[in-house]
């Protein structure tokens, strides 16, 4: 969001900036230097974000700006390769990784035997990510849903795309500043609506985008409130932000765990955390203290480990890239897994019903069915809802492998 910002700045700038020449001056060529930077930025924080670096070319290219357009987009190569060309000569890293790209088109993200997303598939994905973000995430972010109703309003999606398309035909003939944060929005928002499988459903990813749809939507509702049949609706939308501002201030006041930041403050890092995270939590812990650093632990939840591991790298499982347990060995042995951490992590977040993700139990279990005494177990965290350390013994494979 703070990238994000100043990408809006930037080009704001830009369309106060005199008309250039092809060849420009030092100052010129500089903010262009800087603008194609933070575009590259935005790509690295975010895949999403080279939807920025489309939006901008797509307003450059209607206000016929094919200067600007020009140097942008050879910039932005420049820059890029330079800096993945750094980066794979100083850290080892690959020039290109088409992992996540290849996820998305799957049907299912963590099953590829389903197949590849069709057409069709992709129209479907639009529709349902726009009920589940706009009709659900967005009504509960502004107040006016419960985030205990998961129920989608078709109907709400319709209201907010006409709203939107009203104004982006509006704003191109009477606002340059909101035309390109239209622009910006309808790249944003279709990407993330055509690529993410149904199965995210998660608010966070339209969160850095929500300000931009409120700004868009106000002044088309603004705009439709100058027809004098529809005058009353000045009136009206005031009253309705300020009931927005108080419904979710009263959320938050509500939502406010004192006593649990109380002890958080005072330095007890895990209160407020379900039974499964704080076993979870313990375990990356203790792999930090316990473990030597050329140990490699895989886990469900990388990330998450890392911090509580006081930056210790973990090495993410998210699905399961193959039915045949040699392989799965095969890929941990090529990705020097030396321990796997086995959560109990629940799949409903706030109550325990039982039911887990079992990605790392599952990957688990096809290599035992075939190697029995592959794992040993190093520590355990919790009780009902433990977390567990095994060590994988290389040796005993290869001896296993070698007597077959």
């Amino acid at each position: 969001m703070v990238l994000q910002i100043g990408l809006f700045y930037l080009v704001f700038k830009l369309m106060e900036s005199n008309e250039m020449s092809w060849m420009p001056t030092k100052k010129q060529f500089m903010f262009l230097v800087l603008v194609s930077l933070i575009c590259v930025l935005l790509f690295f924080t975010r895949t999403i974000g080279f939807g920025a670096l489309l939006a901008l070319l797509v307003y450059l290219g209607l206000q016929k700006s094919f200067k600007q357009l020009v140097y942008i987009s050879v910039l932005f190569a420049i820059l890029l390769s330079l800096f993945v060309g750094i980066r794979s000569i100083g850290w080892e890293a690959p020039k290109k990784s088409g992992e996540q790209s290849s996820q998305l088109l799957n049907k299912n993200p963590y099953d590829k035997s389903e197949g590849k997303e069709d057409f069709k598939g992709f129209l479907m994905r639009f529709k349902d990510n726009s009920n589940l973000y706009l009709s659900k995430h967005l009504m509960r972010i502004v107040g006016f849903r419960s985030s205990k109703i998961n129920s989608v309003k078709p109907i709400i999606s319709i209201v907010l795309y006409a709203l939107f398309i009203i104004g982006f035909f509006r704003f191109r003939k009477k606002n340059k500043y909101l035309f390109f944060t239209a622009i910006y929005l309808a790249m944003m928002l279709g990407i993330t609506f055509f690529s993410l499988q149904k199965i995210w459903d998660q608010y966070r990813l339209i969160i850095p985008f929500v300000p931009f749809i409120l700004m868009v939507v106000i002044e088309s509702v603004l705009y439709l409130s100058s027809n004098k049949q529809l005058a009353f609706i000045q009136k009206i939308l005031p009253a309705v932000l300020i009931l927005s501002v108080v419904l979710t201030l009263g959320r938050g006041v509500k939502t406010m765990d004192i006593p649990t930041l109380a002890k958080n403050l005072k330095g007890d890092k895990l209160a407020g955390y379900t039974p499964d995270w704080v076993s979870y939590l313990q375990m990356a812990e203790y792999c930090h203290t316990n473990l030597d650093e050329e140990q490699f632990v895989a886990c469900r939840k990388p990330n998450m480990a890392r911090i509580y591991g006081k930056g210790k790298k973990f090495h993410g499982i998210y699905r399961i890239p193959s039915n045949n347990p040699d392989e799965l060995v095969q890929y941990l042995k090529e990705r020097n897994v030396s321990h796997i951490i086995m959560g109990r992590l629940r799949k409903n977040p706030y109550v325990y019903t039982g039911q887990t993700i079992n990605t790392i139990q599952r990957f688990m279990s096809m290599i035992v069915k075939k190697y029995p005494d592959a794992f040993k177990l190093v520590k355990k965290f919790g009780n009902q809802e433990a977390a567990y350390l095994f060590k994988i013994d290389y040796a005993l494979l290869q001896s296993s492998d070698n007597k077959e």
